[in-house]
């Protein structure tokens, strides 16, 4: 059941439009305002009775924001997924929208609640709320998210399974309790930095017996999905190549999860990693998502196989882009995410590894195409990290570009400014010892939660 099912149930002669009808999960949104009427909404109500999409409605009543511009419900209020984005200017006292609640009792409509504050009434419903400066940025909504999850590095070690073709780690000399010390010192600065910035974390502690040393780069072993996005809400699970890496699944980290949102769909795709001719497809590493326009971006590796990110892409309704990518010394990129990131306005990317021309012109030219700015980068600043960078937002939805302190100085100065006019804000941390010993970057320390 949807708007469609809404409007096709108004009569003709009905007062109705449906830029101010939103359907969610659990309300129905009806303004009542310049271009709607409430009666014909309720008479629309009475004509569906039980079949309505949503056994709560919420009717929206616009009597103080004038504003032609703001005149549909759609133009101050959306709901993507399980998040209501408000238009800043609309949340003011003087522009207010207030709701008179209806629920089905099951033989007819009874009014519950009335004259609640719009924003008042969201807030206290299972949606999370952000309010934006321009409903344009409703399309970052559904690219970037507020909501995070980090897993600590208390077992963090050099890992020299992983780092068999990962060419971003190394052994350092140091002990084994300085490099862990240094690492959580590390971690405890994103960290900071990311809360202060409005980022809300999901924080794992990761105790030494586990003995998994990787553990702070959670975004390879799982990824997550709002209904907007793939139709439900959907928590994957991930096959990786080190075996050594594979314990980082912890169930009760699982549960975890679900316990952040309700996933009501498991796309396990573990059984991959096992048997004579595995495949794998290691998370947000491997894939290099453009949300919006649903177009994954794979750099083909021992650990990015073509025929695992085929199925992912047709289960999850993804066009594919695969491609071929090598750092300087001629060895294959590991991971998509350390030479390319895809933010709501623009796209990183180090053309330089893609040695096909023919690849290298079709992946500039897709990232175009979608509308992005692209910022190209060397082979010398992709060994810097500045791939591995992400763009999240705020609670007052705002864009933030999170980036290593390294990989921050090693755009340059040009590059920084352009990201200036990107982006809302900006946060990098210092983070040496996690990226020369763990071969990962910032980006691989953030597992987003939709």
């Amino acid at each position: 059941m949807s708007i469609d099912s809404i409007m096709a149930a108004a009569p003709s002669d009905a007062a109705v439009c449906d830029r101010d009808a939103i359907v969610s999960d659990r309300v129905t949104f009806l303004q009542s305002g310049a271009k709607s009427r409430v009666a014909s909404w309720l008479s629309i109500m009475d004509t569906m009775r039980g079949s309505f999409p949503t056994h709560t409605v919420a009717i929206v009543h616009n009597a103080l924001d004038l504003d032609t511009s703001r005149a549909c419900l759609r133009d101050a209020f959306f709901v993507d997924g399980n998040v209501a984005v408000f238009l800043r200017v609309a949340l003011l006292p003087n522009r207010r929208r207030f709701v008179d609640e209806y629920q089905w009792s099951g033989d007819r409509w009874l009014l519950t609640r009335h004259d609640i504050d719009l924003f008042s009434y969201v807030s206290g419903s299972t949606l999370r709320c952000v309010s934006v400066d321009s409903m344009d940025k409703v399309n970052s909504r559904r690219q970037t998210t507020s909501k995070i999850l980090m897993v600590a590095p208390d077992g963090f070690a050099y890992n020299p399974h992983a780092a068999v073709d990962n060419k971003f780690s190394h052994e350092v000399d140091k002990s084994s309790d300085d490099i862990r010390e240094a690492a959580r010192a590390e971690f405890a600065s994103l960290h900071a930095a990311l809360e202060r910035c409005g980022v809300q974390i999901v924080l794992i502690a990761n105790p030494e017996f586990h003995d998994t040393p990787d553990a702070v780069f959670p975004n390879n072993w799982f990824s997550t999905h709002s209904k907007s996005e793939v139709g439900r809400d959907t928590l994957a699970l991930y096959p990786m190549k080190p075996v050594s890496r594979r314990a980082e699944r912890r169930a009760e980290i699982i549960a975890r999860i679900q316990a952040v949102h309700s996933y009501d769909n498991l796309v396990d795709l573990r059984k991959f990693e096992e048997g004579s001719a595995p495949q794998f497809l290691e998370g947000t590493g491997s894939m290099v998502l453009d949300r919006v326009n649903r177009v994954c971006y794979v750099c083909l590796s021992e650990r990015s196989t073509l025929p695992l990110a085929t199925q992912w892409c047709s289960t999850m309704g993804y066009n594919l882009h695969a491609f071929h990518a090598t750092d300087a010394s001629g060895s294959p990129v590991y991971h998509t995410n350390v030479m390319m990131a895809v933010g709501s306005r623009f796209a990183v990317v180090c053309d330089q590894a893609v040695d096909d021309q023919h690849e290298r012109a079709r992946l500039l030219d897709q990232l175009r195409t979608t509308g992005h700015e692209v910022i190209c980068i060397s082979r010398a600043q992709m060994a810097d990290f500045c791939g591995n960078i992400l763009e999240l937002s705020n609670a007052f939805g705002q864009s933030v570009l999170v980036a290593s302190t390294r990989a921050w100085k090693a755009f340059g100065e040009e590059i920084r400014t352009r990201f200036g006019k990107l982006v809302d804000e900006v946060v990098h941390a210092d983070i040496p010892t996690i990226e020369s010993v763990g071969g990962g970057g910032v980006r691989c320390m953030i597992a987003e939660l939709f």
